[in-house]
């Protein structure tokens, strides 16, 4: 019994000093994995031998609840992030995830892409000069006034619209062909001081005296400032100087405009030469002019004449052809021979309202102041010698048109205001 019991004793001493060599083998690892499985004391030996060891690291235990709490940065997208890429986040970066785990944006300070500029919060759209909140760069039409910009009122800027802010961020302006306030015409660069009918570079109308000969408007000539209505000039109304308008020429005798006619005695003619003896008007000093006897015959001339040709020679009366009848006097009425009386020796040229010796009835103009009449001059009676009888046996009187002594004008009218009072003096 004693035998038995020393060897089993024995023989247990051996197999666990078998088992401590086995084990001092081990690498330490192995053997710490082994401590770290171990052997649960409280677990009954199911009597089963040892699984050996794979060398493969312990699986956690999945009903074991994960106590890491979630964190930017950590690579993992979670549910309140836009991204994360880790170590790779980054706040200078473009087109990184951020720092803070969000997308990059305009407005992070970070010019990604697409971006011109970004200078995060101190973007703006309303300041001058700054990167704007779309991070582009401040330009014209984006409505804010900015270096070099002279206005900008973004969509409302146009090239268009009277008095808008252009496209290029200038005001409107005279020569941006569109006619603002103040503006008459604007045709653009097509402005111009030389060319004729043109809007003006200060757009206004070509007009007469801006020295541009405008064909369109009637103009003739145009020497801007020198236009005058003074000899040989070119008129302010732009018309060449000419005959008629009323200013004496260096090759015109004479010009009043248009008073100027070829039917009033004196007055200057229709090709503005003066008035003289062969222009068939009967003027001052003439008694008749070519064909013009200024209704004077031989019978009214005066003498014994009452009948025949009266002519006018160089402006004077020529009676060659004028005719005495041979029985005129002799009491008997010859209405053949032209007698439109005979009353005998009792014809006279000197009596009113006789017989004149020509056996013509008295009439104005005979040289004797009959019965009607205010004065007979004979053929010195004239509508236009001053102080003369006039033609129809009246006296010179203001309103006859002719400036007699006593008058200092007389333009043929008793009306005011018309240059020569109705009293025919001269308004003060």
């Amino acid at each position: 019994m004693i035998f038995h019991l020393r060897f089993l004793f024995v023989a247990l001493v051996s197999i666990s000093l078998g088992a401590c060599a086995a084990s001092s083998e081990k690498d330490p690892e192995d053997a710490g994995s082994e401590r770290d499985v171990g052997l649960d004391t409280n677990t009954p030996d199911s009597g089963e031998p040892d699984t050996p060891d794979s060398g493969e690291p312990d699986t956690p235990d999945t009903d074991e609840p994960d106590t890491t709490d979630p964190t930017c940065g950590d690579g993992t997208l979670d549910d309140d992030e836009e991204c994360d890429n880790g170590d790779n986040n980054s706040d200078t970066e473009p087109n990184a995830c951020r720092v803070d785990c969000l997308l990059y944006g305009c407005g992070d300070g970070v010019i990604d892409s697409g971006e011109v500029c970004d200078v995060g919060e101190a973007n703006s759209d309303t300041d001058p000069n700054v990167c704007r909140t779309n991070c582009q760069l401040p330009s014209c039409g984006d409505g804010i006034v900015d270096t070099n910009e002279v206005c900008d009122d973004g969509q409302n800027n146009s090239n268009e619209l009277a008095n808008a802010c252009r496209t290029n961020c200038s005001i409107a302006f005279c020569g941006d062909d569109v006619i603002d306030t103040g503006e008459i015409c604007d045709d653009g660069e097509s402005n111009s001081n030389s060319e004729p009918d043109a809007c003006r570079s200060d757009c206004s109308l070509p007009t007469c005296g801006d020295g541009v000969i405008d064909t369109e408007a009637g103009e003739i000539c145009d020497d801007g400032d020198d236009n005058a209505d003074n000899a040989d000039s070119c008129r302010t109304n732009c018309q060449y100087s000419s005959c008629g308008d009323g200013i004496l020429d260096s090759d015109e005798e004479c010009d009043n405009g248009a008073d100027n006619n070829n039917l009033t005695a004196n007055a200057c003619r229709t090709n503005c030469t003066s008035a003289t003896c062969g222009d068939l008007v009967v003027d001052t000093g003439e008694a008749c002019d070519g064909s013009n006897l200024n209704g004077v015959s031989c019978g009214s001339i005066g003498g014994d004449f009452n009948g025949g040709d009266l002519a006018c020679n160089s402006c004077a009366f020529d009676t060659e052809n004028c005719t005495i009848p041979a029985s005129c006097g002799d009491g008997n009425l010859d209405s053949d021979d032209g007698e439109t009386c005979d009353n005998g020796n009792q014809n006279s040229n000197a009596e009113p309202n006789a017989c004149r010796t020509n056996c013509l009835i008295a009439f104005c103009g005979d040289d004797v102041e009959d019965t009607g009449e205010e004065c007979d001059n004979g053929i010195d009676n004239s509508d236009v010698n001053p102080d003369a009888c006039r033609s129809d046996c009246t006296l010179p009187t203001c309103g006859d048109g002719v400036a007699d002594t006593g008058e200092a004008c007389d333009d043929g009218n008793l009306i005011d205001g018309d240059g020569c009072q109705a009293d025919c003096s001269l308004p003060s």
